[in-house]
């Protein structure tokens, strides 16, 4: 579950001819540093929204260049799409064992009765379903308007260096 930043060429090609060969070294450190931010706000948004339950979904949201005009984010964690888009009603419910921690941690259950009561919980998603999150779709309600300005910044830096 993630998304991937990606820059047309097209839109950059008053830069592409001004910086000649430094053109795709330029754009990969832009691209770096603004999918470094765009990691962050998602980073900082799940923390506030999903922190309170266990936080270990906020830690494990990732971001990696796969090309000089591409950055990816994505969350690692198996669970990932049900806390991102939810489970409708009515669908498969959750691994019981995947629940255990989240029974353990959060509804602070003896530990003799940790299964049973994730058991019990696992029913209950499956049959009510789960709201989803949304916080990947919110993070790029700010990141959307910045990125193409990070880049900017980046290129007409490179621009006046090269003068």
């Amino acid at each position: 579950m993630g998304t991937t930043f990606k820059v047309a060429p097209k839109d950059l090609g008053k830069y592409e001819k001004k910086l000649k060969e430094q053109f795709r070294p330029t754009m990969r450190a832009a691209m770096e540093t603004g999918g470094r931010r765009a990691l962050a706000q998602v980073q900082s948004l799940s923390s506030s929204q999903v922190r309170p339950f266990t936080g270990s979904f906020s830690m494990w949201w990732l971001g990696q260049l796969i090309d000089w005009n591409a950055y990816r984010v994505w969350n690692s964690t198996p669970y990932a799409a049900p806390v991102e888009y939810g489970r409708r009603p009515g669908a498969k419910p959750p691994p019981v064992r995947a629940l255990e921690p989240w029974v353990e941690k959060v509804l602070q259950v003896a530990p003799n009765r940790v299964r049973s009561v994730a058991f019990l919980v696992a029913k209950a998603i499956g049959r009510r379903g789960i709201k989803g999150r949304n916080i990947l779709e919110q993070a790029l309600l700010f990141i959307l308007p910045t990125f193409p300005k990070i880049l900017e910044a980046h290129l007409d830096a490179a621009l006046r260096k090269a003068r």
